[in-house]
């Protein structure tokens, strides 16, 4: 039996929730998500779109799911959110007492939950 703090498989995540938790954690304003079918035809061509805070992300390329095109575009939010607060501490890194301990707990959280890499 696998344990419950195991990381989950990129497949298997819910990057769509991760965004919504960090951007509540964050006391971002909450994300707006549209996606649409750019497909000529039968078969479907899903794009996503969401803004987070004032900034818009969209998907590179399209898919055959809209679920699949939405958990791509969050997945590229959270990957600007996750280098946003890293590049902030290391531009601080002899000062990092005057951080909000907040912004760090953020980061760590959101590193762990995520499976990436401590920062170097």
């Amino acid at each position: 039996m696998a344990s419950s703090s195991a990381p989950q498989s990129q497949a298997a995540r819910n990057f769509k929730n991760d965004l919504i938790d960090f951007t509540l954690k964050s006391k971002m304003k909450e994300p707006v998500f549209r996606s649409r079918d750019v497909g000529k035809g039968r078969v479907p061509e899903f794009i996503s779109h969401v803004t987070v805070d004032g900034l818009d992300f969209v998907t590179p390329q399209t898919f055959l799911q809209r679920k699949a095109a939405d958990q791509e575009v969050c997945k590229i939010a959270l990957e600007h959110f996750i280098k946003k607060p890293k590049e902030v501490l290391f531009c601080c890194q002899d000062n990092m007492s005057s951080l909000p301990e907040r912004l760090l707990k953020i980061q760590k959280e959101t590193r762990v939950t995520l499976n990436l890499p401590r920062p170097s």
